[in-house]
This record gives C-alpha cells, structure tokens and sequence, in this order.
C-alpha cells in the first residue's frame, strides 16, 4: 500500500505541475444563467449558522461563491489546503464515525471541498481517478453518500444550482469534479427518463456558458452527458459508440482521444434524445 501511494504521489505531482503551468484563471462576473427545467425543483435552503470555516476559506472563497448556496452548517473542515496533497491520503478522510452523522448535502460538501479534488480532472481520465480516490481508497464519505435515499435528488439540486462562470481556481475545478460525481451510474440510474433529460439539458445549457470562457472545462460535461445517455439505454447512442469502440471502459477511460469528434457526436444524440 505505501508503494502505490508513494506512486500516485509521483504522478500527482507531475500532474500538477502540468495543470497549473497551463492555467490562467480569471473570474467572469456573470449572472446565473436561468434554467428552463420540466421538473419541480425546490430551492437548496440552508440556514446561515455560526459553524467555524475552514482554515482554507479565506483563499478560497470562490470555492463556495460558485455553488449557488450557503455551505452546510454541519460540513466537514479538512485539516489541510486544496491542492495539498500527502502521500498518505488518510489525512483527508472523513471518518465513518462523522460521515454518518452529516447531512446529505454536507457529504456533497465534504466532495467538494475534498483536496484531491484536482486530482480527479487535473487530467481525462476521470473514471479512473474518481474510483481511485473514491473506491479504491475507500472515501467514507462517498460511500455514506451512496446510501443516502435523498442522494440523487440533492446531487439534482446542486447541479441546477451551481455559478459556470467562476474560473479561478478551486472555482473552477469543482463544478467539472462535481459532474464526475454525478455520472456515476449509482446515482443516474437512480432518476426518471424526465430526470435525466433535465440532466443533459442542464448540462448542455452549462457547456454552452463555459466554452467562451475556457474550452478545457467543457469536456466533463459531455462524458456526463454521454453517461446519462447509457444510463437511459439510449440505443441510437449506443450503436454508434459500439460501431466507434467506445463503448463500455473504453468509453470512460478513452474517449478523450478524439474527444472533439466524439463531443459532436454526443451531442447531436442528446439533442435527438430529449426530443424524443
């Protein structure tokens, strides 16, 4: 275990370096994009309270001005800075004992806010870091979150909710990392045909903001979108990702390859979807 830790420290660390030597971010003060939705959603309510912030808050404000809502009062303080990152990684774990004992949407927060949080976009490979740091690593959490009955419809909020148009930092790491969470098939398979129509919509409606700003943030939308549309077993999408090998694994972890190509092409399959 301490060898693959000592590993992932490696990559991580020349991962970064990479990201951030490619990285100019700047913050675009726009209003929230209003988002046309055939669902009832009910508006995120949570009462300001008095619960101590996180030694990180105050460089990383934006963090929590991009989601659109108040932070949980019962979210989790991680003992170290966003972007920090130790070779041993149990130094950002909730414990099970704490994660039990969260709110939903704090549990989403602790995700948010996680450290490693970079880590799962800094490159394409989302599926594989995502269920590294997650699964592999055993993220409480996450896993707590996974049993929560209320898991997909706050996932749902968060989604309608969040600012596109913060690009600085962690501000604009978290609303790509936050659609990797929501891909996952335990939480997708868990909503109507409706529901995930107003998922890609959404997501489509946020791509459409971000691209102007940033092209690198607009490729976890379609890999979201791509997913809602096997989670739907929608088979036009289906065929064509079969004829192209890009189904099934290949499709999570190598899609980006020719990934321009391939967003057209999910796309053009989400729009005919929703018509449908």
């Amino acid at each position: 275990m301490k060898a693959i830790k000592i590993i992932f420290s490696i990559i991580i660390s020349i991962g970064l370096l990479s990201y951030f030597a490619c990285s100019s971010p700047s913050k675009i003060d726009e209003p929230d994009p209003e988002i046309d939705t055939p669902i009832e959603v009910d508006t995120v309510t949570i009462e300001p309270c008095e619960a101590e912030m996180p030694i990180y808050y105050e460089n990383n404000k934006e963090l929590f001005e991009c989601m659109g809502m108040l932070r949980p009062c019962d979210s989790y303080n991680y003992p170290i800075y966003p972007g920090v990152y130790p070779v041993d990684t149990t130094i950002s774990q909730v414990s099970k004992a704490i994660a039990s004992a969260m709110t939903t949407q704090a549990l989403i927060q602790a995700y948010w806010e996680y450290p490693y949080i970079y880590v799962i976009v800094m490159t394409d490979q989302y599926a594989w870091f995502f269920d590294t740091y997650m699964n592999v690593l055993h993220n409480n959490a996450y896993h707590e979150l996974l049993t929560r009955e209320d898991a997909c419809e706050a996932l749902f909020h968060r989604l309608l909710l969040v600012n596109q148009t913060y690009l600085a930092g962690n501000a604009r790491v978290a609303p790509k990392a936050f659609e990797v969470l929501i891909s996952q098939p335990e939480f997708l398979d868990r909503y109507s045909l409706a529901e995930k129509k107003t998922i890609i919509e959404t997501t489509l409606k946020n791509d459409s903001i971000r691209t102007p700003l940033t092209r690198v943030a607009r490729q976890t939308a379609f890999f979201l979108i791509g997913r809602v549309l096997i989670s739907a077993n929608y088979q036009p999408f289906i065929e064509e990702m079969d004829n192209h090998l890009l189904l099934g694994s290949s499709f999570y972890d190598k899609w980006h390859a020719h990934r321009d190509t391939y967003n057209d092409i999910i796309a053009n399959h989400a729009k005919q979807f929703l018509n449908e």
